[in-house]
Formats: C-alpha cells, sequence, structure tokens
C-alpha cells in the first residue's frame, strides 16, 4: 500500500521559477501598520516601523514602503511568511515587513505606508501613518537645552545689570 505524503512547500525550478501545490482556499491578508515604540524613541537614532501581515494564504506577497507616496528602498526587510499551526486560521501565514528611518526623518513628519500584494487581492493593500511632524522625540534633552539657555540669559543679564550699577560708584570721588 502506498502513502500518500502532503508537502506544500514550494519547489524551485531553475532561477526564479517556483511551483507551490496550493492544499486550501486563498485567503487575503489582514494587515496593520505600527508606530515606532515610545522607548525607541526615546533612546536610539534609528526608528522602526512595523507592517503585520497575517492570516494569509497562499505565502507570497510582496510589501512596499512609501514616504509621502514616494518608494522606499533603503532600511526596508521583510521576513519569511511562518505558517500558523495549531489555531484557529491553521495553515495561515503571517509575516511582518520592517522599515528603518531615521529619527530625524520621523520627526520631520511625513505619512509612512506599506502597501501589500498579494494574489487575493485585487489592489495593494494600504496602510498609512502620519508622523508627529515637528514635535521633538526627545522631549527631556530638548527641555534641558532650553533651560540652559534661559539660565544663561539670564546670568548675562544679572551680570550686566550689577556693572551697570556699580558704574557709578567707580566715578565717584573717594
Amino acid at each position: 500500500m502506498s502513502e500518500i505524503i502532503r508537502d506544500t512547500s514550494p519547489a524551485y525550478f531553475g532561477a526564479g521559477t517556483r511551483l507551490i501545490v496550493l492544499d486550501r482556499e486563498d485567503r487575503a491578508p489582514a494587515v496593520t501598520l505600527l508606530p515606532p515604540s515610545c522607548s525607541e524613541l526615546k533612546s536610539r537614532h534609528k526608528v522602526t516601523l512595523v507592517c503585520l501581515i497575517r492570516d494569509f494564504y497562499p505565502q507570497l506577497l510582496s510589501v512596499v514602503w512609501r514616504r509621502n507616496g514616494k518608494v522606499i528602498d533603503k532600511g526596508t526587510y521583510l521576513d519569511e511568511p511562518i505558517r500558523t499551526p495549531d489555531s484557529p486560521g491553521a495553515g495561515l501565514f503571517s509575516t511582518t515587513a520592517r522599515l528603518s528611518v531615521s529619527e530625524k526623518a520621523w520627526v520631520r513628519g511625513g505619512t509612512y505606508s506599506c502597501a501589500v500584494t498579494h494574489r487575493n487581492l485585487t489592489q495593494p493593500l494600504v496602510k498609512a501613518i502620519s508622523a508627529p511632524g515637528g514635535r521633538s522625540m526627545r522631549p527631556s534633552l530638548q527641555a534641558a537645552k532650553v533651560s540652559f539657555i534661559l539660565l544663561l540669559c539670564k546670568s548675562v543679564f544679572f551680570t550686566c545689570l550689577i556693572n551697570i550699577l556699580q558704574l557709578p560708584k567707580m566715578f565717584q570721588k573717594p
């Protein structure tokens, strides 16, 4: 008696040709775009946006990152999709796409988006997030700078004031 082996791993034929045997109905992904974490914003010079792509089948998809509509190639990462084993969506795939940008670019503001293309979508599924634009990601450092400048100006002002008040005494006859 022969045993049936069920293997849904892709098979490769030459450079770029991939055959995938489908064992269930196609399912479009659910996409969530996550902003940089607060701890990352406070402690790093780079921040990471995460595009969480889950519950899709088959595993083939593509992701394009944009800032204000312009495609970003640098600092993008797409993890290999993993199959969810024992869950209500067993057999479906999930993955993450990440975009790493400088904190300065994030602070400058703008709209960042991840566009996911999948065979079960008629058009790319786009999720967007707006960067803060102008708000400092390090408020305590900014506050320290402002405090230092104010104290410096105050000390210069009082030094000048004391010297001006001392001028009449310098010109008095003993």
